[in-house]
């Protein structure tokens, strides 16, 4: 972080039982474009973890190369900070569906309950 930048803390808000940052992080530009740059996207969440946030929110059909592919690299970068990931909660969501750029809404139970097994 830059000494030029001034700093504060985050304000916290509840999500249920769970104290998170008021402020989350986005995980869908990870990897939303082919050949995604993996140690990037590590960076960018030791940056946000860094600045106090510790809402991420990430969704199954994220990232161009199937479902599960925004989970597992935001999980696989939470791992990398180690304990500074210590309280991360992420948020993630099914129900959309999609083909290539066509996105749709499929609230079938059986997608959503095949989307948390998948997950």
């Amino acid at each position: 972080m830059s000494a030029l930048l001034p700093t504060r803390s985050l304000p916290t808000r509840r999500l249920g039982d769970l104290q998170v940052s008021a402020i989350g992080m986005g995980a869908m530009t990870l990897t939303q474009v082919a050949g995604f740059d993996v140690e990037r996207g590590r960076r960018t969440v030791r940056a946000a973890l860094e600045a106090g946030i510790t809402l991420f929110d990430t969704a199954d059909t994220y990232g161009p190369a199937g479902y599960g592919v925004n989970e597992s690299a935001l999980a696989a970068a939470l791992r990398s900070c180690g304990s500074l990931a210590d309280g991360a909660v992420i948020a993630t969501k099914c129900g959309h569906t999609r083909d290539g750029e066509l996105w749709w809404i499929d609230g079938r139970r059986e997608y959503l309950k095949q989307a948390c097994v998948d997950s």
